[in-house]
């Protein structure tokens, strides 16, 4: 298996993905994050073309600036779970020894904090959107938020699998933390939004 699987063309990552012995949920989590994290950018990029009289170019460059660091970042946690499973032979969770297991909970944390981080961006720049854009702005949202709870679901996951009580009180408190960010995120939307 190419542990740069992020390089491939989408129909080959798809069909690379199926035919794998394990499975790569942190890849293909990262992956969509990183595929929403790209649709806000155009849509922050999009904006400022249509808008470049009224915004101010240096403070959407900001927000676009982390969108990329954000879209980046995923991309090499896609790429992550594929290197560690190819060089341990790991074909199950419950097969993992604990530091791959460390290290395959690190991917659903950090994606599930990436989509939050970049839930935030694209909300601090809503004001700035241009008019047309405001619902596929909307869109990748929602695809972050749904890649947000799908990381949380896996991590929790890989904490049922957790040996040792360091992993599990480390990870859970990550965890909590995590569910309470979306909490809140979903509170704020239904007042705000």
């Amino acid at each position: 298996m190419k542990p740069q699987l992020t390089d491939k063309s989408v129909r080959d990552f798809v069909r690379e993905v199926s035919d794998q012995h394990y499975p790569l949920s942190s890849t293909v989590l990262a992956n969509s994050a990183a595929q929403a994290t790209a649709l806000g950018e155009a849509c922050m990029q999009i904006s400022l073309e249509h808008q470049i009289d009224t915004l101010s170019w240096q403070e959407v460059a900001v927000f676009i600036e982390q969108m990329v660091d954000i879209k980046n970042t995923l991309l090499d946690w896609a790429d992550q779970e594929v290197v560690i499973i190819a060089s341990h032979a790991i074909s199950v969770p419950q097969q993992s020894e604990p530091n791959n297991l460390h290290a395959l909970t690190d991917a659903p944390a950090e994606i599930a904090r990436l989509s939050l981080e970049a839930i935030k961006n694209l909300q601090n720049f809503r004001p700035m959107a241009y008019h047309y854009l405001e619902e596929q702005l909307e869109v990748a949202i929602h695809l972050l938020t749904g890649t947000t709870q799908a990381a949380i679901s896996l991590l929790a996951c890989h904490l049922h699998y957790a040996n040792t009580a360091n992993h599990t009180q480390k990870y859970g408190s990550v965890l909590a933390d995590l569910q309470k960010q979306v909490e809140q995120l979903t509170e704020s939307a239904l007042v705000g939004g």
